[in-house]
């Protein structure tokens, strides 16, 4: 269940160190109402509740190291599938396999390459293909010459 909680928090997006403190506000709510009830009903000497609240921090460390550790793994996992997913994007567009101008421009913003700038960045360009030219060139991707930026 903690790790449960852990990779939940996580695929929300909140900061972990939120997560951590929601586990504190926690035990601090479970050791002021011991406290209160021992009061109350004069039911736990001072040495029992020194004896409570060392097990109480011991058990919340524990709660907390568990989630955190869920947390972490669930974020680790998140960065490699997007980096699995990143990699087959350029290999697709370095392989010409994404060849829809409007496709080149989605790859390009979602591997957050700019298109202004310096024009030593790359930038997706729209291809045509010269009138009768079948050569393989043309099936691997666009040839210099015949590129241009939209707006050209």
């Amino acid at each position: 269940m903690i790790t449960t909680s852990g990779r939940h928090h996580a695929d929300l997006g909140v900061p972990l160190a939120k997560a951590i403190d929601a586990y504190r506000a926690g035990g601090r709510f479970i050791w002021e109402a011991l406290v209160a009830e021992a009061h109350a009903t004069r039911s736990l000497s001072s040495e029992a509740l020194v004896r409570a609240a060392s097990r109480i921090w011991l058990i919340l460390d524990d709660f907390t190291d568990a989630m955190a550790d869920a947390y972490r793994d669930a974020v680790a996992e998140r960065i490699v599938a997007q980096e699995h997913e990143r990699s087959a994007l350029v290999a697709a567009l370095l392989e010409g396999r994404i060849t829809e101008n409007e496709t080149l421009w989605e790859a390009a913003e979602m591997l957050r390459i700019s298109a202004a700038g310096d024009r030593s960045s790359w930038s997706p360009r729209r291809c045509r293909r010269p009138a009768g030219r079948r050569s393989p060139r043309w099936k691997r991707g666009c040839g210099r010459s015949t590129c241009r930026q939209p707006g050209d």
